[in-house]
């Protein structure tokens, strides 16, 4: 789940521009706060030294999940899936990738973007969406365990 948290900017990018059609090219949703990674290792630092302070070891345990979740996101995000990541914010602004797909769905409503995000995405980019159902396979069957 927390691998899906810095995605929750498209909503914001939507209210951004408020309506439920946005233009991709217009609203980057890899620009809000939700997609530094910085902001991401300042967080769950926080949280794992809260949880130390305080002897929770299920407090760091979330911030450690929260790291890993997110951090695979973003890695995902450089590796084959359009512009790339804030990676040394807030010393560069600059987005970095491995390969640049120009996956982008543009002026979609906002069930189609979804939908549209995710086939494009799948055909795209097909060896991280491949990992990211490997990962989400995973975590479903430690879940049932």
């Amino acid at each position: 789940m927390s691998g899906f948290v810095p995605d929750i900017d498209m909503f914001f990018a939507f209210l951004k521009v408020g309506a439920w059609r946005i233009d991709i090219k217009k609203v980057d949703h890899r620009s809000y706060l939700t997609h530094y990674p910085f902001i991401w290792l300042m967080l769950t630092l926080v949280l794992f030294f809260i949880g130390k302070f305080i002897s929770d070891l299920y407090i760091q345990s979330i911030a450690v999940v929260i790291f890993l979740g997110t951090y695979s996101h973003f890695i995902l995000d450089s590796l084959d899936s359009g512009t790339g990541i804030k990676w040394l914010w807030p010393f560069s602004g600059n987005l970095y990738t491995m390969k640049n797909n120009d996956v982008a769905v543009e002026n979609k409503n906002f069930f189609s973007y979804w939908f549209g995000l995710v086939t494009l995405y799948m055909k795209r980019a097909k060896v991280t969406s491949a990992l990211e159902i490997i990962l989400i396979i995973t975590a479903i069957m430690f879940l049932f365990k």
